[in-house]
């Protein structure tokens, strides 16, 4: 178990502000196949297929480019890196953090040339987040490497997680045995339950209910089913609370 005072476990709670998804929650706000939010004001996990739409977004919500401070890709997929290259652009330099390998099969090689690319093959504190270090499966007949997030608030311990190709319930798991006794609060983000029926998607979300999460918010990959089986429906616009 990491010790409970290596990274940032704040009195008060966290925000994650959806700046790209599937659907949106304010009709003002562009859409589209992926994802990407933005932890507390500063940390940008994943960036949506379209670098104008999630730009527009972040102007929309009215933050601005320079308070992002780094960039974790939860996977090299093209709906969760599409946007490196148009904000690489516009700020380059910023530190992106890749699951180990990933650096291999990134579908914009270039666009990393404009980075500071660190790679995370085991957990890495990242400001007021931690990365989970990283899963390796078969997606597909190909190698994927994939990573989450951790984050620690007041109100519990919280997992965000870009597609969940090695599995929600294999990720989801590990992160509450590594912090077995913290309090588990949120699991957010795709979770690849797109091509399940409804009794095999009604059985993971109590299954990870079981393992101690007490809130799920299924995004992006997790299918419509998915959407409406979570506890709260999130779309571009929504600013949740860790």
């Amino acid at each position: 178990m990491l010790p409970a005072s290596s990274f940032l476990s704040p009195e008060l709670p966290m925000t994650v502000h959806i700046l790209y998804d599937n659907q949106t929650v304010r009709s003002s706000l562009e859409s589209g196949w992926g994802f990407s939010c933005l932890v507390d004001g500063k940390i940008l996990f994943d960036t949506g297929e379209a670098g104008p739409a999630m730009v527009k977004n972040l102007k929309e919500m009215e933050i601005s480019l320079e308070e992002i401070e780094a960039v974790i890709v939860s996977h090299p997929h093209w709906d969760h890196t599409g946007g490196l290259k148009t904000l690489l652009d516009l700020r380059p330099g910023l530190s992106v953090y890749l699951p180990a390998g990933a650096q291999d099969i990134f579908p914009d090689k270039e666009a990393l040339g404009k980075a500071e690319v660190i790679l995370c093959p085991e957990a890495l504190d990242i400001g007021p987040v931690r990365t989970t270090g990283t899963f390796t499966t078969e997606y597909k007949g190909d190698l994927m490497m994939e990573q989450g997030i951790v984050v620690r608030s007041a109100r519990g311990t919280s997992l965000i997680t870009g597609c969940a190709h090695p599995g929600i319930l294999k990720i989801a798991q590990e992160v509450a045995s590594t912090y077995a006794g913290d309090d588990l609060y949120t699991l957010l983000g795709g979770m690849h339950l797109v091509n399940m029926d409804r009794d095999q998607i009604r059985k993971t979300m109590d299954q990870l209910k079981e393992i101690g999460y007490k809130r799920i918010i299924a995004t992006h990959c997790s299918g419509e089913i998915g959407r409406e089986l979570s506890d709260h429906r999130t779309g571009v616009g929504d600013i949740i609370v860790l």
